[in-house]
C-alpha cells in the first residue's frame, strides 16, 4: 500500500534499451532476442530466447563486453514486416497462430523441431513478408 503521495510513473513500452551481448554486431532494423542474461542478440535460430524487438540503431559489441553498448528496441503492439522463410513459409493458415525466428529479419511457420524461438503471433503475410506483432 502506498504510505504516501508519490508522482506514478509510466511509458508505452514501444521502445525498449537491452544491453547487447559482446561480440554481437547488430545492424539497424533487425529482429533481435534476448539471451538467457538479458542481453540482446541478432535473431538466429535458437531456443527458448525471448524478443527484444527491432533495433532502432546499428550497433556494433564485435570487441565489447556484454553491455558495453546498449541499443534501443521498437517492440509494442505494432504489426513488425520481416520477410518469410522460404522452406517453412507463413502462409494464410497461420495467421493468428505463433511464428518463429529463423534469423535477424526472417520468420517460419515452423519451430524446426523446437530449436527456434518464437518472434510473436503472425497477423498478416503478404507478396512481400510478413507482418508480426511481438508478444
Amino acid at each position: 500500500m502506498v504510505q504516501q503521495s508519490r508522482k506514478a510513473s509510466r511509458r508505452s513500452g514501444d521502445e525498449v534499451v537491452h544491453p547487447v551481448k559482446g561480440g554481437e554486431y547488430i545492424r539497424r532494423g533487425a529482429l533481435c532476442l534476448l539471451d538467457g542474461d538479458g542481453n540482446a542478440v541478432a535473431g538466429k535460430e535458437v531456443a527458448d530466447l525471448t524478443v527484444a524487438g527491432i533495433c532502432q540503431e546499428t550497433i556494433d559489441n564485435r570487441t565489447g563486453s556484454d553491455g558495453m553498448h546498449r541499443g534501443v528496441f521498437s517492440r509494442g503492439r505494432d504489426l513488425h514486416f520481416l520477410s518469410n522463410d522460404n522452406a517453412n513459409p507463413v502462409l494464410r493458415q497461420h495467421l493468428n497462430k505463433p511464428c518463429y525466428v529463423v534469423n535477424d529479419e526472417t520468420v517460419s511457420s515452423s519451430h524446426n523441431n523446437n530449436a527456434r524461438s518464437e518472434a510473436g503471433i503472425a497477423r498478416d503475410v503478404t507478396s512481400s513478408g510478413v507482418f508480426v506483432e511481438f508478444v
